[in-house]
């Protein structure tokens, strides 16, 4: 038998009265959300995670799953451009020197892409399916 501290049951419990306040949708959505990142922990992060991608027309776990490509630790331009270095390399595509990430955000994946800033972390999904490999 494990011994759990009061504010353990406490915070399990507390997780687990919040989990079932939501409709089954948003619950398996959520479980989708904790399968694919690290970041979103607490309660109310999750909330406002959702809330974001309801703002996107992203509402349920088949949305989620078809647009979230990835989860980067911080927020801002460099990360953008860690992101579109990433997702040509993802393609296929060699980066040569120089190359220059957040122009190629800013030009070319913006317009098919988001990035949602949350906790000091950003979530890129997918918002388009128009992009094509000429327009890079």
């Amino acid at each position: 038998m494990t011994n759990h501290s009061p504010e353990f049951i406490k915070a399990r419990n507390d997780f687990q009265n919040w989990y079932e306040s939501h409709s089954e949708d948003i619950q398996n959505l959520i479980d989708e959300i904790a399968d694919r990142t690290t970041f979103i922990l607490e309660e109310d992060v999750y909330d406002a995670f959702v809330i974001e991608l309801a703002k996107h027309g992203i509402d349920d776990t088949s949305d989620f799953i078809d647009s979230f490509h990835k989860e980067s630790e911080g927020i801002g331009d460099e990360v953008k451009a860690e992101f579109a270095k990433w997702f040509l390399d993802e393609c296929g595509f060699e980066v040569a020197p120089g190359f220059n990430g957040l122009k190629v955000w800013n030009e070319n994946l913006l317009k098919d892409f988001m990035a949602i800033e949350l906790i000091g972390n950003s979530y890129f999904l997918r918002i388009s399916d128009t992009l094509k490999f000429s327009d890079l």
